[in-house]
């Protein structure tokens, strides 16, 4: 079912239940099983409201390939070591592969000379910029201070607010968030201790640095 009409057939749903909740017999008499499935519904037509707001940027150009309008920026959907199934719609494979960062590039550029994917042979790993874009917070970022990333464009911030959706992603244009790390290296180092370089860890959208020698998923970009 398109999100759409999840959204419509759950809004009505609740707004009958709501109702029903509501009228003179049952206000202050509703049992504990029709209390759970008024809430059961609301949560429903709060994850596909956030569904729906976090894909909206997302244009899907070829199988496995989503552009995003406010950057024109292409991604993988799926994280290297998964496959992009076009019957499915999901990402294939017991788990995406976890890369030290000197390893991430290598990685990137062995797809590149080996045929690379979807017809291209440019992609590469995100800058930590073009990485945080991905962050998808349903309640709003979190009120501490900005962190500076070190590439002259101004501070980005640091994480997602408390009780944010997890993981903070599109969850529908990057399934494999669902299944595996959530965590995703960027190409910037640092440039604050040598050895060190930026990810973001998608469960709570934080913009963190981590040695080069830890070992994290990828997801390319061109």
């Amino acid at each position: 079912m398109k999100i759409a009409s999840l959204v419509l057939s759950a809004v009505s749903a609740a707004a009958a239940c709501s109702t029903f909740a509501q009228s003179e017999t049952f206000d202050n008499s509703m049992s504990p099983r029709q209390a759970a499935a008024i809430d059961r519904i609301q949560n429903l037509v709060a994850v596909a409201f956030v569904s729906a707001e976090s894909a909206k940027p997302f244009k899907v150009v070829a199988p496995g390939i989503v552009k995003d309008t406010r950057t024109s920026l292409q991604w993988m959907r799926c994280s290297l070591g998964l496959d992009w199934d076009t019957g499915t719609k999901k990402c294939a494979g017991n788990a995406a592969t976890r890369y030290t960062w000197e390893q991430a590039h290598v990685a990137a550029q062995a797809l590149n000379n080996g045929g690379g994917y979807a017809g291209n042979t440019d992609w590469r790993l995100p800058t930590i910029r073009e990485l945080q874009s991905l962050r998808f917070c349903s309640n709003g970022f979190l009120d501490s201070p900005a962190i500076d990333i070190g590439d002259g464009q101004g501070q980005v911030q640091a994480a997602c607010a408390f009780e944010s959706s997890s993981p903070a992603i599109a969850q529908t244009v990057f399934p494999d968030m669902l299944e595996t790390d959530l965590s995703a290296w960027s190409s910037s180092a640092t440039g604050t201790a040598s050895g060190f370089a930026w990810l973001v860890l998608f469960s709570h959208g934080r913009v963190i640095g981590a040695r080069h020698k830890e070992e994290f998923t990828v997801r390319l970009v061109r």
